[in-house]
């Protein structure tokens, strides 16, 4: 259950007025009261030196480069690239391998669950339950069973 606690209300707290000033607004900022003018204006035109004289003699067309090389007598290099044929040889591809050698075959067993119903089996049907399962014995068990006259419990598959 609830008690209720004495607590006082929260007023909202005004802020203090400040005293107002008499003085008269100056309007001037320091930045312009600081402020040094710089002595500017354009740049003086670029004038076109009289220094120059063109050439008399026609333009040849050639580089130093041109003009400084020596040729050297060689023929072309020769290519060290690979021929693209493959390679030849007299003697019989021996594609014997290691794993080839050594490799014995294994025998490769058929499921039980395919052979049950051919003449191959080791299986007999047993007896079939009403929802469709069938069951099998092995066909040795089957015949111990008549011998012995007692009832083994069948295998399911």
């Amino acid at each position: 259950e609830f008690t209720l606690k004495p607590l006082t209300k929260v007023t909202a707290i005004r802020p203090t007025e400040r005293p107002g000033v008499d003085a008269k607004f100056d309007g001037n900022t320091t930045y312009l009261g600081d402020y040094r003018k710089w002595p500017g204006g354009r740049p003086p035109a670029i004038k076109s030196q009289s220094g120059y004289e063109p050439p008399s003699m026609p333009f040849e067309g050639m580089s130093t480069y041109k003009g400084h090389y020596i040729p050297h007598d060689s023929g072309p290099q020769r290519s060290y690239k690979p021929e693209n044929a493959a390679f030849r040889s007299t003697v019989p591809f021996d594609d014997a391998t290691m794993y080839r050698t050594e490799f014995t075959p294994k025998e490769i067993e058929a499921c039980p669950a395919t052979l049950l119903d051919s003449p191959r089996s080791n299986f007999i049907h047993h007896h079939t339950e009403p929802t469709g399962h069938k069951f099998y014995q092995p066909h040795h068990e089957l015949q111990t069973q008549y011998q012995q006259q007692q009832q083994q419990y069948p295998i399911s598959v």
